[in-house]
């Protein structure tokens, strides 16, 4: 079935006039629908003056293909078949977009859908309910560049992003692209899952994280997030999330150290909030920590879905799974403090000491 579709992307620029993500998948700069793509009247006085002007003064997405090139459909009749390529495609861009945040800290996103189905040259409009902000709660244009663009296409396409995403947003749409291990979502009404991975988890917290005005709420969620990505079970979980995430962050002495306090005074915002004691910090000091851990959550979950060890985080719980988990940070720890023991001793004293020392 052949259809046009239109999003409009908000808060978004970029460099180019336009970019090609598949065959017939691009972004442009609405303007080109005034001059290089011509679309009918018809579909102009679908849409309507207001949301034409929308489309015109946004980059969009531009889709004109067989619907079947990114996704798979079955139904037959009109109405499903236009509800279920609006949401499947809805999804596909929302994601897209949404993986931006893996490129730098924004607040684009789309919302609203324009589906032309070409044989009857009906347009269908679909509004979401979504909104994202930047981790400070500020919503400008943010400019993307050509290479920003090229390295966030690589990560969303070949490493999968978009099934990451859409587990941890749980879009029933995408649930023909997983196992059944694990609990998956069947449908928008059944919600009662258990044993997601823990990526899928983090990931869903972010989506909180920017989804929600509050910079409070936001840290609560980042150390949510946290707790998913490095505890196993409830013992001492702000130590370990100090511990490990320094780790995984690399750095030196000093970087480690300022890492450990952000996430220190993290803690304490997430359980002052969750258990309602006063937080006393200034709004200043608030959005200070809340940007930081903007910065540092993008840093470890770049370096977890570019590891070797990824499959520890997309694999569904089972004790199996919790034993490696706990394996791969006992390790990654235990290899840091020989190297930042190494570093703190003296050259000729190294070869002499180290084997003595350190366990292997």
């Amino acid at each position: 079935m052949k259809i046009r579709m239109l999003s409009p992307i908000r808060n978004f620029r970029m460099e180019m006039e336009e970019i090609s993500l598949t065959k017939n998948l691009k972004i442009i700069k609405g303007e080109l629908l005034n001059s290089k793509i011509q679309l009918s009247r018809k579909f102009k006085d679908q849409v309507g003056s207001i949301n034409w002007d929308l489309l015109t003064s946004h980059y969009i997405f531009y889709f004109l293909g067989e619907a079947s090139e990114l996704i798979d459909f079955r139904s037959s009749d009109r109405t499903t078949t236009v509800k279920t390529i609006s949401g499947k495609l809805g999804d596909f861009f929302y994601q897209y977009i949404d993986g931006l945040w893996f490129v730098k800290d924004n607040c684009c996103f789309c919302n609203q859908y324009f589906l032309e189905l070409i044989a009857d040259q009906q347009v269908s409009i679909t509004y979401k309910d979504i909104v994202t902000s930047t981790a400070t709660d500020q919503f400008s244009w943010f400019n993307f560049s050509e290479e920003e663009l090229a390295w966030h296409n690589m990560l969303f396409f070949k490493m999968k992003i978009p099934q990451v995403v859409a587990e941890a947003n749980h879009q029933p749409h995408f649930d023909e692209l997983f196992s059944a291990e694990g609990g998956i979502i069947a449908s928008p009404t059944n919600k009662v899952v258990y044993n997601h991975p823990r990526l899928y988890r983090a990931l869903f917290f972010l989506n909180m994280v920017r989804k929600n005005g509050s910079a409070i709420t936001k840290i609560t969620f980042f150390m949510m997030l946290y707790e998913c990505l490095f505890t196993s079970d409830d013992r001492s979980i702000a130590k370990r999330i100090r511990e490990r995430a320094a780790t995984l962050l690399g750095g030196n002495g000093k970087a480690k150290k300022a890492f450990k306090e952000i996430i220190f005074r993290a803690y304490d915002i997430r359980s002052r909030n969750v258990h309602g004691d006063a937080i006393d910090l200034v709004p200043e000091k608030v959005r200070e920590i809340v940007s930081a851990l903007d910065q540092y959550t993008r840093e470890i979950l770049l370096k977890l879905i570019e590891s070797d060890e990824i499959r520890i985080f997309t694999s569904p719980e089972s004790a199996d799974n919790k034993a490696a988990f706990e394996n791969y940070f006992e390790g990654l720890v235990r290899q840091a403090a020989k190297a930042d023991f190494l570093d703190e001793m003296p050259g000729l004293l190294k070869p002499c000491i180290i084997s003595a020392v350190i366990p292997r």
